[in-house]
């Protein structure tokens, strides 16, 4: 979504279908999203730099997690 929503190289073949696919109405916001659910994931779950104690956090972005997929996969 990053590389077909803010890239400016003009490069076609495969780099130019990703583009297609991924630079989609509201593409902005999405990314948006993904960049938090991303950021949470790799500070608290994946990578475990901060212990995740707050519950009232993590049950934000539980829902936060649910809503992405849910926009995601009716992303056209």
């Amino acid at each position: 979504m990053d590389y077909a929503l803010n890239d400016t190289a003009k490069i076609g073949g495969a780099f130019a279908a990703v583009k297609g696919r991924f630079k989609v109405q509201g593409g902005r916001d999405m990314l948006s999203m993904v960049k938090g659910i991303n950021d949470f994931r790799n500070t608290f779950v994946a990578h475990q730099e901060k212990e995740l104690t707050d519950a009232r956090l993590a049950e934000m972005q539980l829902k936060a997690w649910i809503e992405g997929l849910k926009v995601l996969s009716s992303a056209n």
